[in-house]
């Protein structure tokens, strides 16, 4: 598996080749480096890295006999985004961190597009929205093999500008205490410690349209709230009610009366005119009859009306006690939280009372089996 180092710089390059020693050490030499910096990041990069004559990177390389040239880094690999055009100098403004998130999310996107990548994040340097970004990028579209890094260096060595790993034969370097007083120390107490930082990857919530190509943040989001809307399911042949996994069913004549109502929240896209108060439901008594019997052809043993007062002849009392009990059942199996989007509802008072459902229409299936169309 080919792994692929996605690392942040700002003004201090060593970081680079102190993240590079600790994954040798670790044995995840990566196939593929690709540092995110500023125009200013940059040039420090060409100069004391990748400077064909004496970059470190390449002495580092030699040192540790790494072959340099099977590497994939070169001036190609230092990222700068751009804003109007023109490569960014700090991440200073809104601009140039929409910019730098943009450009991370891409790259990101792209490799790990590749199952046969593993994908290493570095956030150990550069400034914090910096490593903020990558972060948001590994929780994103990271996977299982992809790993968040963060790099720590011995305290007195983290800043010497003459300090960039820790070479195989220990070596006294000129540091500079907290007074700024200079004073010698040998390399072999320059420990590095490369930090696994758990992450929690949403990547799998993803449906295949999202994966097609690198979304924005607030785009996954609203895309991510879209694809979970749970849906309310009637399954008119079994009387079911289902809603996010889990299901009950109810007796012919109460799942008549909800039935009745879902038919009516089906048919009225707003809001405001999909409540009836309790001369209209009455005055749809036929329509609700007529719907019992429709169902009831279903049932391997047929509820029979037990009176005339019944289902197939409501009357306002009969109405109110189907609809205590068929919220009732909805908030003990489905819970008081998620049973007051779909239940029977009222609002108004007495006695200009209406009922109906809040839940929009879109998000309410009616599965008849033979496929006979109920809306």
């Amino acid at each position: 598996m080919k792994r692929i180092l996605l690392a942040v710089c700002g003004k201090t390059p060593q970081i680079i080749t102190e993240t590079l020693y600790a994954l040798w050490d670790k044995g995840e030499f990566p196939q593929v480096i690709k540092i995110f910096t500023t125009r200013t990041g940059k040039e420090a990069l060409y100069t004391k890295l990748l400077d064909p004559a004496r970059g470190i990177f390449y002495k580092f390389c030699e040192e540790y006999e790494i072959e340099a040239e099977e590497i994939e880094f070169s001036w190609k690999d230092i990222l700068v985004p751009r804003v109007n055009e023109i490569e960014i100098e700090d991440i200073l403004t809104e601009e140039d961190n929409f910019a730098f998130l943009q450009a991370v999310l891409e790259e990101t996107f792209y490799f790990t597009s590749d199952p046969d990548t593993a994908v290493y994040f570095s956030l150990a340097a550069g400034r914090k929205t910096m490593g903020a970004f990558f972060t948001l990028a590994a929780q994103i579209y990271g996977r299982c093999q992809d790993r968040l890094y963060h790099v720590l260096v011995h305290s007195d060595f983290e800043y010497s500008p003459h300090f960039y790993y820790p070479p195989k034969s220990p070596k006294n370097i000129e540091l500079i205490n907290s007074a700024g007083e200079k004073y010698y120390k040998s390399t072999e107490y320059a420990k590095i410690s490369l930090i696994n930082i758990p992450f929690f990857s949403v990547r799998e919530k993803f449906s295949a349209e999202m994966l097609k190509k690198p979304f924005l943040p607030q785009e996954l989001m609203a895309l991510l709230e879209k694809a979970e809307e749970p849906k309310l399911k009637l399954h008119i042949r079994s009387c079911k009610i289902e809603w996010q996994g889990k299901s009950m069913t109810l007796p012919v004549a109460w799942f008549t009366l909800y039935l009745f109502f879902i038919l009516c929240r089906k048919r009225v896209m707003d809001n405001k005119n999909c409540y009836l108060d309790m001369l209209e439901i009455e005055n749809c008594k036929e329509e609700i009859a007529s719907l019992y019997h429709k169902i009831i052809q279903f049932m391997p043993k047929k509820e029979l009306p037990r009176s005339d007062t019944g289902i197939i002849a409501l009357t306002a009392e009969n109405i109110r006690s189907y609809r205590s009990k068929v919220n009732a059942k909805i908030h003990k199996n489905f819970g008081q939280l998620s049973g007051e989007k779909f239940s029977i509802c009222s609002f108004g008072q007495k006695p200009n009372t209406k009922y109906g459902l809040n839940l929009m229409p879109h998000l309410i299936e009616i599965i008849d089996e033979a496929g006979e169309k109920w809306e």
